[in-house]
């Protein structure tokens, strides 16, 4: 699979929506920073992780920084600065972007919702702050890249769950809007990775390496 096609892939399957999942260390934010150079205007959302201009550069070369925007100015801090700052996306008519916008890049996007949940003990507490999160945040923000035909790349942290002894991925709000689901694995014994692209009920699969000049397919 060339970048060509995976572009094509996303291109068309139409849901404008994509996640991106993987352990430590396969090439999530790799792979999300090459979205981001394909799909200019892009927009980097520093939900947790600072825009790492280096590793971009270093990549795609410092004159592909023309037209990436990066928000906030600093990394969001808490779990009510990142909705304050994903509903002024989702409502951008004071906000500096042009007009063209092609994507949106949110790394990490369930940090602050993951902790802002694991202090709370009342389920049903737990299950109205994911619903608010949904239907007052996330979702008017989809409904917007929807209208602007903008691509909402978000990128997914991994967690070890010591009861189902399995790497899981906080998806109880994301899973909720169909979406081009991309998979990152790496196996221990062969050290080799497999990139799983999933739609609907279409299943590409393709090994790739993570390079100086970031994610090299094939």
């Amino acid at each position: 699979m060339s970048d060509y096609n995976l572009r094509t892939i996303i291109e068309n399957h139409g849901k404008l929506l994509v996640n991106i999942y993987g352990k430590s260390a396969t090439g999530k934010t790799t792979l999300a920073l090459h979205l981001l150079n394909i799909f200019k205007p892009s927009l980097y959302v520093q939900a947790s992780e600072i825009f790492p201009k280096r590793r971009f550069c270093s990549i795609h070369g410092s004159k592909s920084l023309q037209k990436i925007f990066v928000l906030p100015r600093n990394t969001c801090s808490k779990y009510s600065q990142l909705t304050a700052t994903l509903k002024k996306l989702a409502t951008p008519e004071d906000m500096r972007f042009p007009y063209d916008l092609k994507c949106i890049v949110i790394d990490n996007i369930s940090h602050h919702l993951r902790y802002e949940i694991s202090r709370i003990k009342d389920i049903q507490k737990t299950s109205k702050i994911l619903d608010s999160f949904f239907s007052e945040v996330f979702f008017p923000l989809v409904m917007h890249c929807r209208r602007e035909g903008i691509y909402l790349i978000l990128i997914h942290e991994a967690s070890f769950n010591p009861h189902a002894q399995k790497i899981t991925h906080f998806n109880k709000v994301f899973s909720r809007i169909e979406a081009l689901n991309i998979k990152l694995e790496k196996d221990l014994f062969t050290g080799q990775s497999k990139m799983e692209i999933s739609f609907d009920d279409q299943l590409y699969c393709q090994p790739y390496k993570i390079a100086k000049k970031g994610i090299v397919l094939g």
